[in-house]
């Protein structure tokens, strides 16, 4: 048998598959027998990770109110809140339905900020979490004022060059808050600039999602989106426009930053995020 058929036999009983990769060697899909490339989509969500794109363990995260003089002390592993303190508030937080979440603490002399396991709504003006093992007393939460800062619930770091020069980014998840008029802001950010952005007003939970797309030269975006036929449209970006689309200058051939952040600026209030996930579409 001579080399060109041995070759054939091998190849008819072997299949090998190659990847096409960007420069940072991150999957982007298949290289087909023509030699063109069949794009995959890349998902991040919770503790899901793939190359060097990464997200943290997410799956459902509240954040809470933080009234003035608020206190925190902790007991072996169990720390505990009190909204307002000695004057304590109500956080408006309802028994068991969100027991289990990861929690957002403002910091205290003794208890670092950040994002916390084990949420436990203890009372109508407490809640605890898990932390490592100390024994804190009683002292003052976020320096004794109230928390009413933006706050990072998820965030991703987007490889130069990975989305090519038409692709794009979908993002989802679902959100609710308690039913006050007051203000409670979920915004979807890429590079810091604020793509979408979801004023929560009632105790609802809403659906939501938006794109991201790569125009021209991998450097124009675009937003669109929406959340269930029962809410507002969740739309607009800068223009804050109902139903607009928002065109930026970001550079996806350097490392981009996309986040969801959440804030909420009164005293009783929360906001929750649950299951978020981000679904990569090269080009």
């Amino acid at each position: 048998m001579d080399i060109k058929k041995i070759a054939q036999v091998l190849k008819s009983a072997f299949k090998f598959t190659t990847f096409a990769t960007d420069a940072s060697g991150n999957v982007k899909g298949l290289i087909l027998p023509n030699g063109s490339i069949q794009y995959s989509p890349i998902r991040i969500s919770s503790g899901i990770s793939s190359s060097s794109l990464s997200a943290s363990s997410i799956n459902a995260r509240i954040l809470p109110a933080c009234a003035a003089s608020t206190t925190v002390s902790q007991s072996t592993t169990a720390v505990t809140v009190i909204n307002g303190g000695a004057g304590p508030t109500a956080h408006n937080i309802p028994a068991t339905t969100y027991d289990g979440f990861q929690v957002f603490f403002p910091g205290s002399p003794s208890i670092a900020a950040g994002w916390y396991g084990g949420f436990t709504r203890t009372s109508t003006t407490a809640y605890t979490f898990n932390a490592a093992s100390a024994t804190v007393a009683s002292e003052s939460v976020n320096s004794g004022a109230a928390y009413a800062t933006e706050t990072t619930a998820m965030s991703v770091t987007i490889p130069g060059g990975l989305l090519g020069a038409t692709g794009e980014m979908l993002i989802f998840g679902s959100t609710g808050a308690n039913n006050t008029a007051n203000a409670k802001l979920l915004k979807i950010k890429f590079a810091t600039i604020i793509f979408a952005q979801q004023s929560l007003l009632s105790g609802t939970f809403q659906d939501f999602s938006a794109s991201i797309k790569n125009l021209t030269a991998q450097i124009q975006r675009r937003i669109n989106g929406g959340v269930n036929a029962n809410s507002a449209a969740f739309f607009g970006g800068l223009s804050g426009a109902s139903g607009a689309h928002d065109q930026q200058a970001i550079d996806t051939t350097d490392n981009q930053t996309l986040s969801i952040t959440m804030t909420v600026g009164t005293a009783n209030d929360f906001l929750v995020l649950i299951s978020p996930s981000i679904w990569l579409m090269p080009s």
